[in-house]
C-alpha cells in the first residue's frame, strides 16, 4: 500500500496526498497549495503544532502514512539563510540571501559580488559534431541541493523557501550540462523567464562597478577636485545678520491702558512692560498734603 500524508487547508479543506520515502516534504506542501491555490512560498506545514522541516524527506520527517498536517500561514517577512555554492573545483563562495530569493538570482548575484569574473549562467560550448558548422550550445547550470537536482529554467526559477530553505545554512553543489540549444536561443529564453532578476543583477552589477571605478576614471584628480564648488563662506556678522532677518517678526499688537473686553464685557488691565529706564514711581511728583 502506497503510504499517503493528509493534509488540511485554512480554509479546512482536507487532501490526502500520496508520497514515498524520498519524497521531500517542500513537494508535499506544493501540491496541498497547488489544489487549494495558494502560494507555497506563504505557506508551511505543521504536525501536532510543532513545524515540519520541509527541508527533509518524508523518510526522514518521522512521519507516518496517514499523518495529519495543517497547513499554515508562513512569516511573511523573509529569513536569512547562509548559502555555499560549492563550484566544480571545488571552491566555495559563501554569502547570505533572504529566503525569497530564487535559484537563479544566487548564482547571478555570486557572479557580480565575485572579482574574478565568474560565470555560471552565461556558458557556452562549441559542439564536436557541429564545429565545422560553428554552433555554439549553452551549457546549463546544475544546483544539487541535499540530493535533489534543479537543473531547468523552471527549476532555477523557485526560491529557497520553495525547496524547504528558510532558516539555517545550505550548501549549493554547482555542476553544468551541455544542452542542445543554441546558445542565441538561450540566451532569448533567460530574458524571457528571467527578466526581474536580470534587471536586478545588472543593478548590482553597476552599483559595484560605479563602487569600484578608480578617481581618474573622469580626468585627473585635481580636475575633479576643480569642479567641486566650494561653499560660501560668510563672516559672524552676516550669519548674524541673516539670522535675524530671516525670522519671523511677531506683530505687535498695540493694548490700551484701560484694557481689553473680556468674557460678558468685563474689562481687563494687561500688564504693560514699561519702556523708560525710569522708574514710573520716581516720575510721579511728592505730595506733602499727606
Amino acid at each position: 500500500m502506497v503510504a499517503h500524508v493528509v493534509v488540511t487547508d485554512t480554509g479546512l479543506q482536507r487532501y490526502q496526498i500520496k508520497v514515498v520515502p524520498e519524497t521531500h516534504m517542500s513537494d508535499v506542501r506544493n501540491q496541498a497549495c497547488t489544489r487549494s491555490k495558494f502560494d507555497p512560498s506563504n505557506y508551511g506545514l505543521k504536525h501536532n503544532n510543532k513545524p515540519v522541516d520541509l527541508s527533509r524527506t518524508f523518510r526522514q520527517s518521522g512521519l507516518s502514512s496517514g499523518a495529519k498536517l495543517e497547513l499554515v500561514v508562513a512569516s511573511k517577512s523573509p529569513t536569512a539563510v547562509a548559502v555555499a555554492l560549492q563550484l566544480p573545483d571545488g571552491t566555495r563562495l559563501t554569502d547570505k540571501f533572504p529566503s525569497n530569493t530564487t535559484l537563479w538570482l544566487i548564482l547571478r548575484k555570486f557572479e557580480a559580488s565575485d572579482t574574478k569574473n565568474l560565470n555560471f549562467t552565461a556558458r557556452s560550448i562549441a559542439d564536436t559534431a557541429a564545429r565545422s558548422s560553428g554552433k555554439i550550445f549553452y551549457e546549463m547550470p546544475v544546483l544539487n541541493v541535499m540530493n535533489r537536482e534543479f537543473g531547468t529554467f523552471v527549476d532555477l526559477q523557485k526560491t529557497l523557501s520553495q525547496i524547504g530553505i528558510s532558516s539555517g545554512s545550505i550548501l549549493l553543489r554547482l555542476n553544468y550540462r551541455q544542452t542542445e540549444t543554441p546558445l542565441e536561443v538561450a540566451t532569448a529564453e533567460i530574458g524571457q523567464y528571467f527578466k526581474e532578476v536580470e534587471e536586478a543583477a545588472q543593478s548590482t552589477g553597476e552599483n559595484a562597478t560605479t563602487t569600484s571605478t578608480a578617481p581618474g576614471a573622469d580626468g585627473s584628480i585635481t580636475d575633479q577636485i576643480a569642479k567641486v564648488e566650494e561653499p560660501t563662506v560668510q563672516s559672524p556678522s552676516s550669519q548674524a545678520s541673516s539670522s535675524v532677518s530671516g525670522l519671523a517678526q511677531p506683530a505687535e499688537t498695540p493694548v490700551s491702558d484701560e484694557g481689553v473686553a473680556g468674557p460678558g464685557q468685563r474689562m481687563i488691565s494687561v500688564f504693560s512692560a514699561p519702556t523708560s529706564t525710569v522708574p514710573r514711581a520716581a516720575q510721579q511728583e511728592f505730595n506733602d498734603s499727606f
